[in-house]
């Protein structure tokens, strides 16, 4: 892929990789992630928050020629990280499967298990909790697997979530019949998941199988 990022204008490229059980968490740059990935107790969480690093430097390191040791980072309230190298990213995990999203303008991204929504689909409760009327409407007629479709609304408000500037996630605040989003099923070792992909201008997306 080019290293010339005016070719990303209007691509997000999406990189995803998975990791072992018993990967060993090392030291990272710069010293502010080192430091948040410090404060973790859950062995799990410290893997994906590390692992999900390791390929944010892969991908700045295919698209751009440099790594995170690169990046003038900082890190807000909400847990969104940001730099002023002019590049814009966004970054999810689930179980052991990262994903990083790269692009030119503001982005957001998530990727969730569909297994682990399927417990959800009768829960009135949470549907009520985190779907919008139309959301809900769009689920019950849903013609594919409702527990894919509830994963998808529920990713994409978070890519949505992650691609702004909102202090606290409100699920039922956003509504995706009213935002764009992409999203996309892939599977990983086996296993469906949901991935999206939120951006405030029309791009493609380029979706990257990595080794970390």
């Amino acid at each position: 892929m080019s290293t010339n990022s005016e070719k990303l204008n209007n691509t997000v490229t999406v990189y995803i990789a998975t990791f072992a059980d018993d990967v060993v968490v090392k030291k990272v740059a710069p010293t502010l992630r080192n430091d948040y990935l410090e404060r973790y107790s859950d062995r799990l969480t410290q893997q994906q928050s590390y692992c999900v690093w390791m390929l944010l430097d892969c991908a700045l390191r295919d698209c751009y020629g440099y790594g995170v040791e690169q990046l003038d980072c900082t890190v807000s309230d909400n847990g969104k990280w940001s730099c002023s190298n002019g590049v814009f990213f966004s970054l999810s995990h689930c179980n052991n499967v990262v994903a990083v999203a790269l692009s030119s303008n503001a982005v957001g991204v998530d990727i969730e298990a569909v297994v682990n929504f399927r417990r959800y689909i009768d829960d009135k409760c949470f549907v009520q909790r985190v779907l919008t009327d139309s959301e809900q409407l769009k689920l019950h007629s849903a013609p594919v697997d409702k527990a894919e479709s509830l994963a998808t609304m529920w990713t994409q408000k978070e890519s949505i979530f992650k691609m702004g500037n909102s202090a606290t996630f409100v699920p039922k605040s956003i509504d995706t019949t009213t935002q764009t989003s992409y999203s996309q099923l892939v599977t990983v070792n086996g296993e469906q998941y949901v991935l999206s992909v939120a951006s405030y201008v029309p791009v493609t997306i380029q979706l990257k199988q990595a080794d970390i």
